[in-house]
């Protein structure tokens, strides 16, 4: 499980809504819109800035980045559980707009509990409508141990963690406090190899993928 889940609110968001439930085969992938001239494509190791909107099958908006401006940073080859879905990022011009289809959210068979009081009911197929605003070249990974080790000492502890959960809710996604309190303690739990409460920048940079270790 990849610490970019940690990272990248999207792919936090990703990982509860569409874990590995669909596969390649059962995500579906539909261009909205593509630019004429398409200078740049997506590719593995890059950063992409994507706006999306996200809506239940019978056409309901659940969550619009929209609404409040709110750049989401899809990392594009970082192994995360969420990376049966980046395949719809791939090859993707700045400007294009894709439909991706997903059957089941990260719940499965268990309903997904919201901060207003509702739920996203378990198994429920979720549609992404998403923008490609920009792509960065490289995935920056030690920015992103950076911006989550507040005090600089070199190693993440929960209370820093916890100071993602308040960005995230802030960005409007509405997950419950509870629901992303328990996702960030599980990743806390399996990062933390000698179980000291904190993940080390030895600990993160083991648990990225080995062409990027070596830029920590």
């Amino acid at each position: 499980m990849s610490l970019m889940s940690i990272i990248s609110i999207w792919g936090l968001f990703l990982l509860f809504l569409s874990h590995s439930q669909a596969s390649d085969d059962e995500l579906k992938v539909e261009v909205l819109y593509k630019p004429r001239i398409c200078m740049k494509k997506s590719q593995t190791n890059n950063m992409l800035k994507v706006q999306y909107k996200v809506f239940f099958e019978n056409g309901t908006l659940f969550h619009s980045s929209y609404e409040k401006d709110h750049v989401m940073h899809v990392p594009l080859g970082l192994e995360h559980p969420s990376s049966d879905v980046e395949t719809g990022f791939r090859e993707m011009c700045v400007g294009e707009k894709r439909l991706l289809t997903v059957p089941h959210h990260g719940q499965g068979d268990r309903d997904l509990p919201l901060q207003n009081g509702g739920v996203i009911p378990a198994n429920t197929p979720l549609l992404y409508e998403v923008e490609l605003i920009e792509i960065e070249d490289k995935i920056d990974v030690k920015q992103g141990f950076e911006s989550i080790d507040l005090d600089g000492d070199n190693h993440i502890t929960l209370e820093e963690i916890m100071e993602q959960i308040k960005t995230i809710q802030a960005s409007g996604i509405g997950l419950k406090h509870e629901v992303l309190e328990d996702l960030y303690q599980n990743l806390l739990t399996a990062a933390d190899v000698n179980k000291d409460g904190k993940i080390s920048i030895d600990e993160y940079r083991d648990i990225l993928p080995h062409d990027f270790r070596d830029e920590l």
